[in-house]
């Protein structure tokens, strides 16, 4: 029941993405604005921080959380394939690789598989590449203190 309300949440909100998303009232559906719109390039600089911060301090959970919403509602509402997108949301709970992040990112990764299948195939190549590399650097199951 929770991932469903999550997803409700991701699927209307119209709020973080300023009348980017065809779901808002008053927005020409042969247009996607967002390709032009300072909010696409507020998100790629806030993914960008978070994934360079994750690797010298502690990502508050809430911020992940606020912004995988806001990821996933731009991938869901763009009608262009923002790979850029995908690979963000697939590389930061990597990167991070706690049990929280991971649960985040398996949920929107499960949603926007579900919502768009034209990312549906990027979406798998970039978890199995962030999957070796996790394998690489020994997190998680690969762990040398698994050994």
């Amino acid at each position: 029941m929770t991932d469903l309300a999550k997803r409700q949440r991701w699927r209307y909100a119209r709020d973080i993405i300023e009348g980017t998303s065809t779901l808002s009232n008053g927005i020409d559906l042969n247009a996607d604005t967002f390709a032009k719109s300072k909010a696409k390039k507020n998100l790629f600089d806030r993914l960008t921080d978070i994934q360079i911060r994750c690797q010298q301090e502690k990502i508050p959970e809430k911020e992940l959380q606020e912004s995988f919403i806001w990821a996933g509602t731009h991938l869901y509402a763009s009608r262009q394939d923002e790979f850029f997108l995908v690979r963000k949301i697939v590389s930061i709970p990597f990167k991070i690789f706690t049990s929280k992040a991971i649960e985040f990112g398996v949920s929107i990764w499960v949603w926007i598989s579900r919502a768009r299948e034209s990312v549906h195939a990027r979406l798998f190549a970039e978890l199995a590449k962030n999957w070796e590399w996790a394998q690489r650097q020994r997190k998680g199951l690969f762990t040398k203190m698994l050994e």
